[in-house]
């Protein structure tokens, strides 16, 4: 879809920026002229601002020019390029300053050569527990920008030659390739620019509640829908009786039923046939007493009648005296309860009180269990609008004016996004609302942190309804999965069981799914069939992201192997493993760029005995300097290095159950941590050692969130009540720790702003 480049621009403007604001700094600088490589960086720097202006100077037009659309799409390949190397330069940095000793110190007790000690003696049982407040951002983005101090000047020893020489010829080849498609690229941009172009409007912003509706239109035009509105208009006005009659309208969710219905409400023959208009947003909170003071607030001039009445009964009372002799019509929008008839008829008693013949209830709700439970009379059943006025609409949404007649070109792309779309109004706006954000993709604020990053432009896509917010989950609607798979066909791609389209060379996020083999005998794995697609995956080395979904997926371990070799890149990595896959993943994984790696655990043996007992992590773990998300996922007795504190950038260590004790000496220096979970499942007997365990865990003082969960020690660990360990805490959830008695002050935890207390059955003091 790179026809619509308004977008491609800003991720690729974006991207530049990005790059040069985390590589290309003072420090880093500083250590490739220790290494010999700084004029290399220095060109490449020059040639990435060149391009960074180039994209400053097109920025917010659309340009309608498929050339330029694949060169666009090379520039965007060498700045991934430009990426890579300057990561792997900071990995070597990075190497030389945890070797030496500088950013980072061996915790009491740990070799300080950073060498391997391995014990099988477990701790006593607990759980260790830093997990992502946003699962969803690590792999979006490479990294903040790090804070170290100045590296003195001592000789680098960690790029020999053969490495420095390889560097150097990657980065000039890179330097090349940009001198001469950012020419090209500013040549043609220059004359698309000077090309007249239409102001694009701002992109609206949707509410954050989305179920929040009115009877007030928001739409200039209704488009499609006059038969639909007719056909109810002429239901509300000649289908009404002595009795209130509900005529439900029903469809799935984003295909214009609120639309519709304040299209009826706002028609002239409704406003002329009733005395009084009433409009409702049920959404999933179905309350018949919430409900009946907001029918109260349409009907009653003074509030006082009813607002300090807490009496459902007085205020049916209400309600019934003032609609007694009106011809009403009351729109319930967006209904979900279908479980509730008791309240329902609760509510329709006063309604029912009326003296008036012709009182209607038109309902709206995209379950047709609701419209079953409510409706006197058949429902109306609306579906996507037609090719034709979807199109008008679409065109509106992504080009502000339904007579958009641009380039043939667009126009073509625009058609294939609104067949995908099926028709369905609110997908149109969604869509159209991201296709005309120029600037959703900003440059790191570097005030916030990574979670707080990623949780902004989450909260930021659930305003334009790409994603929906049920719960603490996300959501995403079939039909804006179906664009988004379309969009990104040139970089992400999925292969589903053994069904999959092509696998496209450009394509740096794969997923496999094999969910529908988990419940097959195991020789019975089509391994064969998985292993022929994943070698068309190519060039793998360009993966970014590899997720594996379906624990079936551990017969994949060989073509894994393969991939993993092959991908250089690769950043994010989840994988379904044995106990026997432990150590070999990580000699086959390159350590440079991973930043998320996470093993979901498969069990192979009979239930009595699912339980991974001395496994041993390898020192080549502790390689891996810009992990940020480790999860071990695994339950059992393992061993992890005694030099976890090399991992410097680790920002969540999600583990299970019995970890090595040496691992607890490690988190104090562990200073990216955001959050700690502590769960200890030690009977009575061990709760010495438990104590021992907790009192160990020491956490750096910029710790955020801190989660201890059955703890039996009766007081708190002296670092968390001590005034000078984690003064940042902001978040504090006790539970179930059964002879806890005393918190510590307020005064000890001068940023805590959430405290969680559960089942803390002996506590006496706060």
């Amino acid at each position: 879809m790179t026809g619509l480049l308004t977008v491609v621009d800003a991720a690729i403007g974006w991207l530049v920026q990005t790059i040069l604001g985390i590589f290309f700094t003072g420090q880093i600088e500083a250590w490739a002229r220790e290494v010999g490589l700084a004029e290399d960086v220095e060109k490449l720097k020059f040639e990435m601002r060149n391009v960074e202006m180039v994209l400053a100077a097109a920025e917010g037009r659309r340009i309608e020019n498929k050339p330029l659309a694949h060169s666009l799409d090379d520039l965007k390949e060498l700045l991934y390029d430009s990426e890579d190397v300057m990561d792997e330069l900071d990995y070597y940095r990075l190497q030389q300053q945890i070797e030496e000793g500088k950013g980072c110190s061996a915790p009491s007790g740990v070799n300080p050569e950073g060498s391997y000690v391995s014990s099988s003696a477990p701790s006593s049982a607990y759980e260790l527990v830093c997990s992502a407040t946003s699962q969803m951002t690590s792999w979006a983005s490479c990294s903040r920008k790090r804070k170290r101090e100045e590296e003195g000047p001592a000789q680098s020893t960690m790029l020999t030659s053969e490495i420095k020489h390889d560097i150097s010829q990657r980065i000039n080849g890179i330097v090349k390739g940009l001198c001469t498609i950012g020419s090209s690229v500013q040549r043609v941009l220059q004359f698309e620019v000077s090309r007249p172009t239409a102001t694009s409007l701002e992109s609206q912003n949707i509410s954050n509640n989305a179920r929040l509706t009115t009877s007030v239109p928001v739409e200039v035009k209704m488009y499609g829908r006059e038969s639909e509105r007719d056909k109810i208009i002429e239901l509300l006005i000649e289908g009404g009786s002595s009795n209130l009659n509900v005529l439900p309208v029903v469809g799935i969710g984003g295909v214009g039923k609120t639309s519709l219905a304040r299209f009826v409400c706002k028609d002239q023959r409704i406003r002329d046939h009733f005395d009084l208009q009433m409009w409702v947003c049920v959404s999933t909170d179905f309350n018949e007493v919430r409900i009946t003071r907001e029918i109260l607030e349409h009907v009653c001039e003074n509030r006082q009648e009813y607002e300090n009445i807490s009496n459902f009964n007085v205020l049916q009372k209400n309600l019934l005296e003032n609609i007694r002799n009106k011809r009403f019509l009351l729109v319930l929008d967006d209904m979900w309860e279908d479980k509730d008839r008791s309240g329902w008829i609760k509510l329709l008693a006063p309604l029912k009180g009326n003296q008036v013949s012709g009182y209607m209830i038109l309902a709206t709700t995209r379950m047709n269990s609701v419209a079953k439970m409510v409706r006197t009379m058949d429902e109306v059943i609306l579906s996507g609008l037609n090719e034709k006025e979807f199109w008008l609409l679409f065109k509106v949404c992504a080009f502000g004016n339904e007579n958009y007649e641009g380039d043939p070109y667009l126009q073509s792309i625009g058609k294939q996004i609104a067949k995908a779309l099926k028709g369905c109004p609110l997908a149109a706006q969604s869509v159209g609302a991201l296709l005309k954000t120029s600037n959703f993709v900003q440059c790191e604020d570097s005030t916030m942190k990574l979670e707080e990053t990623g949780q902004r432009y989450l909260d930021r896509l659930v305003d334009l309804c790409f994603f929906q917010k049920v719960g603490s989950h996300y959501v995403m609607h079939d039909l804006m999965h179906e664009l988004a798979g379309k969009v990104s066909s040139n970089e992400c791609a999925t292969i589903h069981g053994l069904k999959h389209e092509a696998i496209r060379p450009s394509v740096r996020h794969l997923s496999v799914i094999t969910i529908a083999f988990d419940e097959d005998k195991p020789d019975s794995f089509p391994n064969e069939k998985f292993d022929k697609i994943l070698e068309k995956v190519g060039p793998s080395q360009k993966l970014r992201t590899l997720m594996f979904f379906g624990r079936s997926s551990i017969n994949l371990l060989g073509s894994l192997r393969t991939l993993c070799k092959k991908a250089n890149c690769l950043r994010f990595l989840r994988i379904y493993v044995t106990d026997a896959d432990m150590s070999p993943i990580h000699s086959f994984s390159n350590p440079y760029h991973l930043r998320y790696l996470e093993y979901i655990p498969v069990v192979i043996t009979p239930r009595s005995s699912r339980v991974y007992n001395n496994t041993v992590f390898p020192q080549a773990l502790t390689r891996f300097y810009h992990l940020q998300v480790w999860n071990v996922g695994i339950s059992g007795n393992f061993s992890v290095p005694t030099d976890m504190h090399n991992l410097v950038n680790l920002r969540h260590l999600i583990s299970h159950e019995k970890v090595h004790h040496q691992a607890i000496a490690c988190v104090g220096n562990m200073t990216s941590l955001q959050e700690l979970s502590f769960k200890d499942n030690s009977t009575s007997l061990q709760t010495e050692a438990s104590k021992d365990v907790l009192e160990g865990l020491q956490p750096h003082q910029d710790l955020k969130t801190l989660k201890i969960t059955g703890y039996g020690g009766a007081t708190s660990p002296t670092w968390l009540s001590n005034t000078s360990s984690v003064t940042l805490l902001q978040i504090l959830h006790l539970e179930k720790c059964r002879e806890w008695q005393i918190l510590p002050t307020p005064a000890m935890l001068p940023f805590l702003r959430k405290l969680t207390l559960i089942r803390m059955l002996n506590l006496m003091e706060i």
